[in-house]
């Protein structure tokens, strides 16, 4: 149905949900069955827009990550987590400024009390680098709206991200 609003030119963009998440004491094995649905839908999404010849980013996001170690009950919510972005043949041929095949931004090695923690990292280089920028949603959805090239709308004033520094992503 999203495909066929993009086609006929009735929406930019379309909110998707994938649960299955939030799995605790049961982590691995409700982890991989999750992860296997998210990315079935990704391949789909891709698949079905790049067929039909329509540009298409894709934002994967969570709420929350998870902590690296097991407290014996699974593991717990961490407040640490990651953005994956897609882009198709179509999106990519539009030069939106976006990286492919890339990690951005680091996190910490360690035991429980050390781990994935975030590094922060040169907002043009992205190497680490102390006197750098912690990455947050904000920074990503603020490169989104440059690539998008809606980043100075009108309608968008009254809607900032304030994040400091931008990212050297999204045009």
């Amino acid at each position: 149905m999203a495909l066929s609003a993009f086609q006929a030119g009735l929406t930019a963009s379309v909110g998707m949900e994938s649960g299955g998440f939030d799995t605790h004491s049961s982590n691995e094995t409700d982890q991989r069955t999750a992860l296997g649905n998210l990315f079935n839908l990704l391949t789909a999404v891709m698949d079905l827009s790049e067929a039909a010849r329509v540009p298409c980013v894709v934002l994967a996001t969570s709420d929350f990550g998870r902590t690296p170690h097991s407290t014996g009950a699974g593991t717990d919510h961490h407040p640490v987590s990651s953005i994956l972005v897609l882009q198709n043949a179509p999106a990519r041929a539009l030069n939106l400024g976006l990286p492919s095949d890339h990690v951005i931004g680091a996190s910490t090695d360690g035991d429980a009390t050390r781990a994935l923690r975030p590094v922060r990292v040169n907002p043009r280089t992205f190497a680490p680098d102390d006197a750098g920028v912690v990455i947050t949603p904000g920074h990503v959805l603020r490169a989104m709206r440059r690539a998008a090239r809606i980043a100075s709308a009108p309608r968008l004033a009254s809607f900032p991200i304030a994040v400091g520094a931008d990212l050297a992503l999204g045009g």
